[in-house]
């Protein structure tokens, strides 16, 4: 299902983002013109992996090939995309740099009921730490089976991971 990794996107996001170009194309066509100008639009990503790569799919089509007068050439219009270090990015960076934020968030994490959903999800979280190697339990999994739920549901050739069907994780899918 996640052929380039569990934060790659995957072949049903790219299709995804054709359409979404397409459907961009569309409704911009008479604010926008079809061949790119760098006076005309800039794009920005945060810099990981599927977020460029969702831009350069979804540009794809918003700036589809050109054919150059009556020739039989076709250009491919490169869009660039702008990024900056996650650390450094203060558009698309999730992290505040803040430490009221981290008091609050230590608070909110203390409350007696996000302690009770703690303990129990505690054996699950560490079985699926442990499974998948990845250390601590992380946002990454609740992503991943999220997707997975969605996929799952589009398509019903695909099924859900072994793991989480043989531990009896009914609790934890609950969560997304």
């Amino acid at each position: 299902m996640f052929p380039n990794g569990l934060t790659q996107l995957t072949s049903i996001g790219m299709e995804q983002h054709f359409e979404l170009g397409e459907f961009f194309r569309e409704r911009y066509r008479n604010i926008l013109p079809i061949k790119y100008n760098l006076n005309d639009i800039y794009v920005r990503s945060s810099d990981v992996d599927r977020c460029l790569q969702s831009a350069t799919f979804n540009l794809q089509k918003f700036y589809p090939p050109i054919r150059k007068g009556n020739s039989e050439e076709i250009t491919f219009q490169a869009v660039p995309i702008h990024t900056a270090p996650f650390q450094k990015d203060k558009y698309l960076g999730v992290i505040p740099n803040c430490n009221k934020f981290y008091i609050d968030l230590y608070k909110l994490n203390s409350t007696e009921p996000l302690q009770c959903m703690a303990e129990k999800t505690r054996a699950i979280k560490e079985y699926v730490s442990r499974e998948c190697d990845i250390g601590q339990f992380s946002s990454i999994v609740y992503d991943t089976l999220f997707i997975e739920k969605y996929v799952t549901r589009r398509n019903s050739s695909l099924h859900l991971l072994i793991w989480k069907l043989s531990t009896g994780a009914s609790g934890f899918s609950r969560a997304f």
